[in-house]
């Protein structure tokens, strides 16, 4: 949205320097997104008039002119361009003017002849090409006929103003026109600001003999205003109005488009005007588009529409797309003698999906886009009306057409200071406020012997409908920089973290804790990352996503495996082989069909590589038991007990007999394990990676925030080996579990030290070595009671498992 200087000058008696503009917006909540000083663009050029052409004797291609620029004497200028003739207006560099890019005109001589000055074209002047007809950009610059001769050219055609780029909000779609514009800025300084008064009879029946308006459904346009202009003489608009238009971006075209583009930056009101000779039948239907119907806009490109867009018809054929662009069929053109002004309300999601599925945007479905107030479209037209009899270009019949099936809302708000300044922490009297609304062009009614009011909200002011946005207003009037910093008082209460919560947060900080990175992965997917993990099966009950962005993203994940071995697979390939890295999130399993999906917390925690990097070098290669020991940290530090590993050879993502399941209190609650080289092959991965996932669902209720800590031991222990033979298939867990069950309490620690498979051990069997440490807290044990728990020990590995004793 563009203002400028002067036209806001029209609606305010006071000049404004462009600073009082730029800070007022600004402060009334209007960004002023650029400042453009149109006169700095260049100087001393004039409207001149080529009054002698000849050709330059020397020159075939020159043409040597006299050129009246409002000065006593002609000028002699010498110009190259093929369309300078004798009695064309034209702008005139006179010597000493600037062009732009800071070109300086001189005397100069071309083939031996002077030459003062310099004949302009547009884009010489750099002028937008957009303000120009075709005609006005091919050679110099052929201006109207009633241009005074001598006039600075920045006076003649509106450059000698500033134009504001302003950055309006979505719901400030009022300040689309200027008339609210400079309501705001008058807000802001309290200076008066005059609307121009338009001639109202629409009451008047004679229009509806000329035309009839039917809304078919009131959802897609609630108000359809028609006015009839009968002979009309299309011919150029007022040099007034085509300085205001071009400085504010626009192109004049003739005297009615430039009515109609006028009125719409005037009030945010887009107006249309049709050919009434045109409308067959006499009648505007509004409706919805039929699907595939077709129309030519005014661009000549035939366009297809659909059933969600809105058309007017005459009765038999399609004359315009709604809120977007008009038909050529009803185009007024230099043989129009009548016209039918349209201003309308209609949908703006219907405007806005409509001018997104054409490719067509202009000032016009911008405005609908953001949403007009419905009462705006009369004062609009009777504005439109005005200003074609104040041209002389038409004669008015009196009355309107207005189709207008759910009227405007209108709001009153009651005004609570009270409430306002304990919202925004100020301390603002009643009266203050109340003037704030005065000076908006609210009316205000007052309530006896209370400090509220009730605030008349205008209809314009869409916006406003709620106490609240009173105070947003009281806020920006009273001044944002002028509200102190305060902080609220209010009651507050401790709530606790939930549980869930508290276990991811105590799982992230153990691993932090042990080395490893964090990652976050997607959890959708592909639904080949079960085929790379061998778990084919998992496909049937992964959630799938009915409208995935793409085929790697169409699945839930079921596991937090694919995304954990991908991130690996990415910092292998670019030389980071040695990784510790883990994920915490949630899998998803459909369990039944039209139900949630199920949602599990999981952790995952990847190994590969060497373990630590000292001066030196690299420690040993991690293995699977470095995996083990991570996994083993991570459940005692949770609090976690009733923790086993059981060999697991059915998991096929993970390498046979090198892959456990991780039991808590006889229940699986993950995996551990290296992964299958068939699967580190399918993610393209060289080198060994030792994963391990774990359920956290469960372990909420086992966390306690207080720790448990015991004395240190006043009595020395006592420490005993026990070595024997066992068959190969037995597992440590098991062993520790009968060791374990045998002792009392006095065995405090126990652990394996020693594997020995060699010739002096029978075949299928093994040799283990396990050192047991024995202690009282009470006192210091005797030889005679140790031997008495270690014998128990020994005995209960004979008969439970069938060790013998080395």
């Amino acid at each position: 949205m563009k203002a400028t200087k002067n036209w806001l000058r029209k609606y305010i008696d006071r000049t404004f320097t462009t600073e009082e503009i730029d800070v007022g917006l600004t402060q009334a909540g209007i960004e002023v997104e650029g400042v453009d000083d149109l006169s700095a663009s260049f100087a001393g050029v004039v409207v001149g008039q080529v009054v002698e052409r000849e050709k330059h004797p020397d020159a075939d291609r020159l043409s040597l002119c006299k050129v009246d620029v409002g000065d006593k004497e002609l000028v002699q200028i010498i110009c190259g361009a093929p369309n300078c003739v004798a009695g064309m207006k034209t702008p005139v560099a006179k010597v000493g003017a600037v062009l732009p890019g800071g070109f300086k005109i001189k005397k100069a001589k071309l083939k031996g002849i002077e030459s003062f000055g310099m004949l302009c074209s547009a884009q010489e002047l750099e002028i937008d090409s957009a303000l120009l007809s075709e005609a006005e950009r091919e050679g110099i610059w052929t201006l109207p006929e009633d241009w005074e001769i001598g006039v600075d050219l920045k006076k003649a055609i509106g450059f000698d103003d500033v134009t504001f780029e302003l950055g309006i909000t979505p719901n400030r779609s009022d300040c689309l026109g200027m008339l609210n514009v400079a309501r705001e800025l008058g807000m802001m300084y309290e200076e008066k600001v005059t609307i121009p008064e338009v001639n109202d009879n629409s009451e008047d029946p004679a229009a509806a003999t000329y035309v009839s308006v039917e809304i078919e459904d009131p959802e897609l346009s609630n108000r359809y205003i028609a006015r009839i202009v009968k002979d009309i003489k299309i011919s150029p608009s007022p040099l007034w109005m085509q300085k205001v238009l071009r400085a504010s971006g626009m192109r004049p075209i003739n005297n009615i488009v430039d009515i109609t583009n006028y009125v719409m930056l005037e009030t945010g009101q887009p107006l249309h005007a049709f050919d009434y000779d045109k409308l067959e039948d006499k009648k505007i239907v509004v409706r919805a588009a039929k699907e595939g119907e077709k129309i030519e806009t005014l661009d000549g490109i035939e366009r297809t529409l659909d059933s969600e867009m809105i058309l007017i018809v005459d009765g038999k054929k399609p004359v315009a797309v709604a809120g977007v662009m008009g038909g050529a069929n009803s185009e007024v053109d230099d043989s129009t003698v009548n016209i039918l002004f349209e201003s309308a309300h209609f949908a703006y999601a219907s405007v806005r999906n409509t001018s997104r599925k054409l490719g067509l945007r202009s000032e016009a479905s911008s405005r609908f886009e953001r949403g007009i107030a419905p009462e705006v479209s009369m004062y609009a037209v009777n504005r439109a009306v005005d200003l074609v009899e104040q041209m002389q270009a038409g004669s008015a019949v009196p009355g309107a057409v207005d189709a207008y099936p759910i009227k405007q809302e209108k709001h009153i708000v009651e005004l609570d200071p009270a409430r306002v300044n304990a919202t925004l922490g100020t301390d603002i009297n009643a009266e203050d406020m109340q003037s704030y609304f005065v000076r908006l062009g609210f009316d205000v009614i007052k309530e006896a012997g209370s400090d509220k009011a009730k605030i008349d909200i205008p209809y314009y002011r869409t916006d406003i409908t709620r106490h609240v946005d009173l105070i947003e207003e009281v806020a920006r009037i009273y001044g944002y920089d002028k509200i102190p910093t305060t902080l609220p008082v209010s009651a507050t209460n401790t709530k606790r973290q939930k549980k869930e919560i508290t276990l991811s947060e105590r799982v992230k900080e153990n691993l932090y804790g042990l080395g490893l990175s964090e990652i976050i992965t997607y959890a959708f997917i592909h639904p080949e990352e079960y085929k790379k993990l061998q778990r084919e099966e998992w496909l049937e009950k992964s959630v799938r996503i009915l409208n995935p962005l793409s085929e790697a993203q169409s699945v839930m994940r079921a596991s937090l495996l694919p995304g954990i071995l991908n991130i690996a697979k990415n910092n292998i390939r670019k030389n980071q082989k040695n990784l510790q890295i883990f994920e915490v999130g949630k899998v998803f399993e459909q369990i039944k069909a039209n139900e949630l999906p199920k949602e599990e917390r999981r952790v995952a925690c990847l190994v590969t590589g060497d373990k630590i990097k000292n001066w030196y070098g690299y420690s040993n290669e991690i293995d699977f038991f470095y995996m083990k020991g991570i996994a083993e940290t991570l459940l005692e530090n949770l609090g976690i007990e009733g923790v086993s590993f059981v060999q697991n050879k059915e998991d096929s993502t993970c390498h046979p007999g090198r892959c456990a399941s991780i039991m808590v209190d006889g229940k699986t609650a993950g995996s551990i394990g290296e992964v299958h080289p068939q699967v580190l092959e399918n993610y393209g991965i060289d080198q060994r990676i030792y994963v391990m996932e774990l359920t956290l669902d469960g372990f909420e209720e086992v966390l306690t925030n207080v720790k448990s800590y015991s004395e240190l031991p006043k009595y020395p222990s006592s420490n005993r080996d026990i070595a024997f033979t066992i068959k190969e298939d037995v597992l440590d867990s098991d062993i520790m579990q009968v060791i374990a069950g045998a002792s009392s309490d006095k065995l405090v620690d126990y652990r394996l030290f020693d594997v020995y498979n060699g010739e002096q051990i029978e075949d299928g069997y093994k040799s283990l070595a396990y050192n047991l440490t024995y202690q009282d807290s009470e006192k210091t044990l005797t030889d005679e009671e140790v031997a008495e728990i270690h014998q128990s020990i020994q005995n209960s590995l004979e008969e439970k498992l069938g060790a013998k004793l080395r």
